[in-house]
Parts: structure tokens; C-alpha cells; sequence
């Protein structure tokens, strides 16, 4: 266990390293070990809720995501990430929550916007991922995904001149 603040944030480098460089089990060894020390280190907690996420243990992301959220309310990106963590659990009303949560903290996070207007696009809702990925477009104008899918949300609403 780090024995002091310093040996934490050296453990935690490691860690983001390691998750960096794809050696997601030394990653999680590590960000479990500052864990240890400080279990409200929200950024290990968001951390290994994503690789979780990556190895397809949803349940267990959605637990850590959440309790980072709990030590970090206003970072935008865990909240986007847990609206990731609902959608591939096909909680759908929960993502669209965390997606706009995210949004609602950071208004111009492109990439929470095309996660929600996806949810949209897969419930039908095509009107909404039709607004939201001109949004994303506008916003970022070389977001590739989001033109690819607004053809698509065009598509499915039949509207094959603007696809």
C-alpha cells in the first residue's frame, strides 16, 4: 500500500500508463492498489470502471463509474462514460440521464452529444439524432462518425436526398 500522497500519485501515473499502453491487467493491479490507500480517488475509480467496461464487465464499471461520480460530480466525462456503461447494459433511459448530465456540465462535449443521439437513433427517435448529430457537426465540423450516422438517422426516416 503507498505509503504517502506522493507514492500515490506515482502509483496512479503508472497506472495511466500502463491503461495507456493497453496492459489493462497491470493497470487495474494498480489503480486497485491506490484504491487501497485512497478509496475515493475518483480518477482510479473512473479508471477502472473503464476497463471493466472494456472487458465487458458492465455491472461492475457501472459500480465504480457511479462511485466516482459520488467523490466527482462535475467531471462530464465519467458521467458520459456511465451513460456508455447503461447504454451497453441497454438501459437506455439511464444513459440518455448520464448523457445529458454530461452535456449539461460541459455543453459543447461533442462526443456525450453523438452517445446520446445514438440512443435516439436506436429507439427511433430520429428527429432528436437528427438535431443532435447537426449539432455535433457544427460544433466539430470533422467528426466523420457524426456525418455517417446522420445519414443513417436520414435514411431511416426516408429522407434519402439529405443522406
Amino acid at each position: 500500500m503507498p505509503s504517502s500522497d506522493s507514492d500515490t500519485c506515482a502509483i496512479f501515473a503508472d497506472a495511466f500508463s500502463a491503461h495507456q499502453n493497453g496492459d489493462l491487467r497491470s493497470a487495474s493491479k494498480l489503480y486497485s492498489l491506490v484504491l487501497k490507500s485512497n478509496p475515493r480517488h475518483s480518477d482510479s475509480l473512473h479508471l477502472l470502471g473503464l476497463i471493466n467496461q472494456q472487458s465487458g464487465n458492465h455491472i461492475e464499471a457501472k459500480k465504480l463509474i457511479l462511485r466516482a461520480i459520488k467523490s466527482n460530480s462535475n467531471n462530464s466525462l465519467y458521467h458520459n462514460n456511465l451513460g456508455l456503461v447503461f447504454f451497453s447494459l441497454d438501459d437506455f433511459k439511464n444513459a440518455i440521464k448520464s448523457y445529458k448530465k454530461a452535456i449539461e456540465i460541459s455543453p459543447n462535449y461533442t462526443q456525450a452529444m453523438f452517445g446520446l443521439a445514438n440512443i435516439h437513433l436506436k429507439i427511433n427517435n430520429t428527429h432528436s439524432a437528427i438535431v443532435l448529430y447537426n449539432k455535433i457537426i457544427k460544433i466539430e465540423p470533422n467528426f466523420y462518425d457524426a456525418y455517417k450516422n446522420l445519414g443513417n438517422a436520414y435514411t431511416k426516416e426516408g429522407k434519402y436526398n439529405k443522406a
